[in-house]
């Protein structure tokens, strides 16, 4: 099993091994998957109505995704006063499985998530 990286914000970071990204699997070309930030507490609450079982939200720095990227469509207009400025939160299914983690392992930092979301709504514009 092989993850190529499509998109990094590692150049923007202090520790390249701390920074929201997207990838995909060779075993799954349907598949994408997201590293992103944790949320707070606050945060989630504010999404919490949108998660369907074994869904997770997290957020990535303004600019990594484009603005008119459909992940972003199911978060958009949520508004909150623990929303931050300069965050995209997205939502995806939370990736359990710990061959897969395993694989991930090193490109996860500490208060980072992997989730998976299909190939056409994580499409890197």
């Amino acid at each position: 099993m092989h993850v190529r990286t499509l998109l990094t914000t590692a150049n923007d970071c202090p520790n390249k091994w701390d920074c929201p990204s997207v990838h995909e699997l060779d075993i799954d070309p349907g598949g994408r998957y997201l590293i992103s930030k944790q949320t707070s507490l606050a945060e989630r609450e504010a999404f919490t109505h949108l998660l369907a079982s074994g869904e997770v939200v997290g957020w990535v720095p303004e600019g990594l995704l484009d603005e008119s990227n459909s992940l972003l469509d199911r978060t958009r207009g949520v508004a909150g006063e623990a929303l931050l400025s300069g965050r995209r939160y997205v939502i995806t299914t939370a990736v359990t499985d710990v061959s897969i983690l395993a694989l991930f392992g090193d490109l996860v930092g500490r208060g980072e998530q992997i989730g998976r979301t299909s190939a056409q709504e994580l499409a890197v514009i």
